[in-house]
């Protein structure tokens, strides 16, 4: 099932400032997409334009089989969950415990019933210990870990990540791609898009849609589209350490393809 359908999407803030140049692409029920592309690329407008936070043109993007206008919007909102990227911009509650339960809260869910949903949740991310701590002595991964289990108890069918690990070191940017490959894992219907700038995140992804000026400019599986060194460095992209690893040792005749970084270290 194609859960969401581009056709011809365009958007732009201002007579000279087009965001979306005449964009169109589908995705499927189930997959993990990353899409990348350096800043002002279009791709966190168009995060933006598949949230209903921005109007899209009309009839130019399908959720579900529906076409997104101010009519559906509020509907479609109801199916999807966003994390953005500063943590320290989502919390609400004094308490990780408190954040959980403020959006339970909103969706009506009985008091006797908060404690088995927001244990459930914190464990699915691994923050069942830091329950009765408070935001300020949470790391930046911890923190977007929470806003994972508050998006995730929602029960959403899909979930964007809008530039989630730029504000990250690398040890919480690790913290996310792992719950997100866990996320995958235990929800295997979910469909997840992660709006980034972390190229090895996006070699994690089951495919790659990478933004310029606007335009989708490739499109596919990651070990295809992250290998052309050339065009990703012509985008304002590194490869992915592995990926350059890789196309080293080939160039010595060393044939390591479809193999993880795991698998290359010990062959070597």
């Amino acid at each position: 099932m194609k859960i969401i359908e581009v056709n011809h999407l365009s958007y732009k803030y201002n007579e000279k400032d087009v965001a979306i140049n005449d964009v169109s692409f589908s995705i499927d029920e189930g997959k993990y997409v990353a899409i990348i592309g350096h800043n002002g690329s279009g791709k966190s407008t168009f995060a933006k334009l598949l949230m209903g936070l921005l109007e899209p043109n009309e009839n130019s993007i399908k959720e579900f089989g529906i076409d997104l206008n101010r009519k559906t919007v509020h509907e479609l909102r109801s199916r999807m969950g966003i994390v953005f990227q500063n943590p320290d911009n989502q919390f609400v509650g004094a308490t990780v415990r408190d954040d959980l339960a403020f959006g339970l809260e909103n969706r009506c869910i009985k008091r006797e019933d908060m404690d088995s949903i927001i244990n459930e949740y914190a464990e699915k991310v691994n923050m069942v210990e830091f329950l009765d701590k408070e935001p300020e002595n949470l790391s930046g991964g911890q923190k977007q870990r929470v806003a994972i289990a508050g998006v995730l108890s929602m029960n959403p069918e899909i979930v964007i990540f809008d530039e989630a690990t730029a504000m990250l070191d690398p040890r919480g940017k690790k913290e996310i791609r792992e719950t997100i490959l866990k996320m995958k894992k235990d929800n295997p219907g979910m469909t997840i898009l992660s709006i980034t700038h972390d190229i090895e995140e996006a070699y994690q992804a089951d495919e790659v849609i990478a933004f310029n000026d606007g335009k989708i400019v490739f499109q596919g599986k990651p070990e295809d589209v992250l290998k052309d060194e050339k065009k990703l460095q012509e985008i304002g992209l590194d490869i992915p350490f592995v990926v350059s690893l890789r196309n080293k040792l080939e160039a010595k005749g060393i044939n390591v393809r479809g193999s993880s970084l795991e698998e290359v270290v010990k062959e070597l």
